[in-house]
């Protein structure tokens, strides 16, 4: 099975191969430069036209141009033959001067307007003395004879092999690394909608290469499997402790209020106990926000959700609406205009919402203000607003403010009067409508709660 290690010898092949095949030119064209500097070496020029020379020499200055031009066919190259005086004996070449001894010495123009080609002059000896010259024509292509097809054949081996070992490395780079790396990367996306899929091996690519992940998976399902098992018994033990603390208190407050009641008390200790009635219905409350929430995280606070008008179900919602705290100046402020309009709802709850929203209200107004509450329709919604004149909310607290048991910071006035679960609550109902709730606040300029249930067509 194909893992890493063969992409690692797949590449070592093609630096091999790479470098082989610089070898291989590199060496090509030394070479090439090499027999090229060599067809400028005068002996080599000499042997290379000594045929023609022998036969010059020997029949100069009578020479017969049909076996002199074949001999010069042969060796594909051309001549200019002129006596000492300047006479042109023979000339197949390029040169049409008639000045023999001014094309000697014409060697730089020449190169340069014949590039591919070499010029050289001997001169013709008779025993003793020279009686006249030859001016070659040589192409440089016959001068370098070498075979360079060897090379050739080399060259294309390699780059073949090189083509091969690339498309190979691609191949199995996408199927070793790329295919893995995707389907890790789907998999931890799938961890971000909570969804844990363990991977499996696939062709080509051996499981050793998703051990460390699906280890890694194992680990996570583990804690979050005990995390889920600590969170269900931590809400079961509060709901439990709620439900048992609440027979004993319910006892306790009724034993005040009789005590409120008996006119053998005197006002200085039914003060007291009116003190003391108050605590117990502000432990009362937070108690049953505990049990409420731990009933709703264990998904057992039942909304029954059935068709009914609003305007007779929020009529009889708002007539219950009515200041708590004899102490405060509030006033309730409730538009009679409900639109009648049918919605699935469950009452009780409902009732459970806009009264704590309304206490809510009523515990951040210091001395005096208003709390306002209006019904209306808006793109087949029905949308209730609840709002206030109250101190306000920070705007670091109101992206946390339907988090269960977050209270923010709060003044000695309304510190500690609750659990932080009202709201959390409260967006559980409504979330179990269908619904959506929205807040929004500035600091000493009050706070306003929009809800909004779907209208039945």
């Amino acid at each position: 099975m194909k893992t890493r290690s063969s992409i690692k010898v797949i590449f070592s092949l093609i630096i091999i191969t790479v470098l082989f095949t610089v070898g291989t030119l590199f060496v090509y064209f030394t070479q090439r430069e090499n027999d090229i500097n060599d067809s400028h070496n005068i002996n080599a020029l000499r042997a290379y036209t000594s045929p023609i020379m022998n036969l010059v020499n020997d029949d100069f200055p009578s020479l017969d141009d049909v076996t002199l031009s074949a001999r010069l066919d042969e060796l594909e190259t051309n001549a200019l033959i002129a006596d000492l005086s300047n006479n042109i004996i023979f000339n197949n070449s390029s040169f049409t001067t008639t000045d023999v001894a001014h094309e000697l010495y014409q060697d730089q123009d020449y190169s340069l307007n014949n590039p591919d080609m070499i010029k050289v002059a001997f001169l013709v000896e008779n025993e003793s003395s020279i009686v006249g010259l030859v001016i070659f024509e040589i192409s440089k292509a016959e001068l370098i004879d070498n075979n360079y097809t060897l090379f050739f054949v080399i060259i294309i081996i390699e780059v073949f092999l090189l083509i091969t070992l690339v498309a190979f490395m691609v191949i199995n780079y996408r199927t070793i690394i790329i295919n893995p790396i995707k389907k890790l990367n789907k998999a931890l996306l799938d961890i971000s909608n909570g969804v844990y899929n363990k991977l499996s091996s696939s062709k080509g690519v051996s499981i050793k290469s998703f051990s460390n992940y699906n280890i890694m998976l194992d680990k996570m399902e583990n804690t979050l499997s005990n995390q889920a098992d600590y969170e269900k018994s931590r809400k079961q033990l509060i709901a439990n402790i709620s439900h048992e603390i609440r027979t004993p208190l319910s006892y306790v407050k009724m034993s005040a209020e009789i005590l409120s009641n008996d006119e053998c008390i005197n006002k200085g200790n039914k003060k007291h106990i009116s003190t003391i009635l108050n605590k117990i219905t502000s432990i009362d409350g937070i108690i049953e926000d505990l049990f409420r929430y731990s009933k709703q995280d264990l998904d057992k606070l039942l909304v029954e959700l059935k068709e009914i008008y609003a305007h007779d179900m929020f009529g009889r919602i708002f007539s219950e609406i009515k200041p708590k705290d004899k102490h405060k100046n509030i006033s309730i402020n409730i538009s009679n205009d409900i639109p009648n309009v049918l919605i699935n709802a469950d009452e009780n709850r409902l009732v459970q919402v806009v009264s704590n929203m309304v206490d809510n209200a009523e515990k951040h107004i210091e001395k005096e203000g208003f709390i306002n509450i209006k019904t209306e329709i808006d793109e087949n919604y029905l949308v209730l607003t609840i709002e206030d004149s109250g101190e306000g909310i920070e705007p670091k607290d109101l992206p946390y403010i339907f988090e269960a048991f977050y209270q923010g910071e709060q003044d000695v006035n309304t510190k500690k009067k609750g659990a932080g679960l009202g709201l959390a609550i409260c967006e559980y109902i409504i979330k179990k409508h269908s619904g959506e709730i929205f807040v929004y606040s500035e600091k000493n300029k009050g706070t306003k709660f929009v809800i909004k249930l779907q209208e039945i067509l």
